[in-house]
């Protein structure tokens, strides 16, 4: 399956992504003090990805790139009353599955509805959205049907606990019994493009996010970590993020750098 339907879909996750955006004459440059700058870039170790906005500053297109360059596979938003759809295509631009958000009055998803196949069998996941009174996405329920040769159903659930305005916990039981919990520790840094969960694509589509950036995460076995370090501009917006991930396959890095259009 692809391996970006994650990314979005679930928010709590980092993206790698580089880009320009739709109207040329903006500057990258994020240093003048200006209301509002979004991501037009990011560039990874070993990858990048490019977004393109609408005229109305709505993520239009995602392609993502290897370290030469190459183009890879791409993604496309569509936006429509009360939903937004997301295409998906592989590296040869043949459509690769598909998401369809449906969303709350308020703008927050409601629930997802994930279209994708593999061989003979189809499989359909939805994911549905729960929020607290402040706004915090606290829950998501995935229901998933596969139809074809394997026929099955099941459930997996991730809750998401807050305190002072941070998620300090994200805890997710699978539909085999497995249960992985993480807790998280905040930096004072002001988190206010949300590139750590992802939420920079679509703002508030998650609802409202961790007030600060996400020092590190680790669970009680000391079989998983993952620490942050962040670089921010004038205007309090991340730079770069450098990430270090230790689980049971080893130790994953990562230097992203950021890249701003700002209105």
């Amino acid at each position: 399956m692809k391996k970006h339907f994650s990314t979005l879909a679930i928010g709590f996750v980092a993206l790698t992504i580089l880009s320009n955006s739709c109207t040329p004459e903006r500057s990258d440059d994020p240093i003048p003090a200006v209301s509002t700058c979004r991501v037009s870039a990011i560039k990874d170790i070993n990858d990048s990805t490019a977004l393109t906005y609408d005229a109305q500053n709505r993520v239009t297109k995602m392609a993502f790139f290897d370290e030469d360059g190459t183009p890879v596979e791409y993604e496309t938003y569509t936006y429509s009353p009360g939903k937004i759809t997301v295409q998906y295509f592989d590296d040869t631009q043949t459509p690769d599955g598909s998401e369809e958000y449906i969303l709350n009055t308020n703008g927050t998803v409601n629930y997802i509805a994930r279209s994708s196949s593999y061989g003979p069998n189809v499989r359909n996941d939805t994911l549905f959205h729960t929020y607290d009174s402040e706004g915090h996405n606290t829950q998501v329920k995935s229901k998933t049907v596969v139809a074809g040769p394997i026929m099955s159903t099941s459930y997996d659930f991730a809750t998401f606990t807050y305190s002072n305005g941070n998620m300090i916990q994200s805890k997710n039981e699978l539909a085999d019994g497995e249960v992985y919990i993480v807790d998280y520790t905040y930096t004072t840094l002001v988190d206010k493009n949300h590139v750590f969960d992802g939420a920079f694509m679509i703002p508030g589509l998650y609802g409202t996010g961790s007030k600060n950036l996400v020092e590190s995460g680790s669970n009680d076995d000391a079989t998983y970590s993952e620490d942050y370090i962040y670089e921010v501009n004038a205007n309090g917006y991340v730079t770069r993020m450098k990430s270090t991930i230790v689980d049971v396959y080893g130790t994953h890095t990562s230097d992203k750098k950021y890249t701003y259009f700002c209105y």
